[in-house]
């Protein structure tokens, strides 16, 4: 995603806020382009890791919205699949990266989250969604 910071700044900042009494809030996204399941997996220990320090994590599926970067480069530099472009429902060339996949990415991450005592935010109404995806993937065919 090309972050500036890295995870050692970051988990610094988190124990820094906690040692002044500030609870620290961490947006994250599940499911970027490039993301592979290891990726992922540093997620769910980056969260286990610092959750004495992170009061809420608000969470958020990618989206691929118009006019970003990530749009305007979705084919050539992040691998999303031309043949499956939606800005919700995409797969990445290679197929690993898929709505599905995504959810199934979002609900591990929520349960982690909760283990850990760590609030989240962001609700991902799946069973509407996984409808809808059936329905966009289904007129692909067409």
């Amino acid at each position: 995603m090309q972050k500036q910071q890295t995870i050692p700044t970051i988990e610094r900042f988190l124990k820094d806020a906690k040692a002044v009494g500030v609870t620290a809030v961490v947006n994250l996204m599940v499911g970027f382009p490039t993301e592979t399941e290891a990726d992922f997996r540093q997620t769910l220990d980056f969260v286990v890791r610092n959750a004495d320090a992170i009061g809420l994590i608000s969470l958020s599926p990618v989206l691929v919205k118009d006019n970003t970067y990530l749009h305007q480069h979705a084919f050539d530099e992040y691998g999303i699949d031309v043949n499956s472009f939606h800005p919700e429902f995409w797969s990445s060339q290679d197929g690993q990266n898929t709505y599905p996949e995504r959810i199934r990415r979002f609900q591990l991450l929520c349960e982690t989250a909760s283990r850990a005592d760590i609030a989240t935010e962001g609700a991902w109404c799946k069973d509407s969604r996984l409808w809808e995806y059936a329905e966009f993937k289904a007129s692909c065919r067409l």
